[in-house]
């Protein structure tokens, strides 16, 4: 089960560039038996993602017009 599903979190993804440091994370974490390194690299994903977002949310958007591409209403 996610974690962040089981308590009603947004669940964020691990961004492709990301999928080594994912990984090492969760092998050090084990390994030395301390979950703040999980928690830590999951902070800094879930941080990046959602200002990702934000940025992109926040451009001018522009609304890509075709010519000879308007509506058509067919009864």
């Amino acid at each position: 089960m996610n974690v962040q599903h089981y308590h009603k979190h947004p669940i964020t993804p691990v961004l492709a560039e990301d999928k080594a440091r994912y990984f090492e994370a969760l092998e050090q974490t084990r390994q030395q038996q301390n979950q703040d390194i999980f928690r830590k690299f999951m902070f800094d994903e879930s941080l990046k993602y959602f200002n990702g977002e934000i940025s992109m949310m926040t451009q001018k958007q522009v609304l890509k017009k075709k010519p000879g591409k308007g509506l058509a209403f067919l009864y």
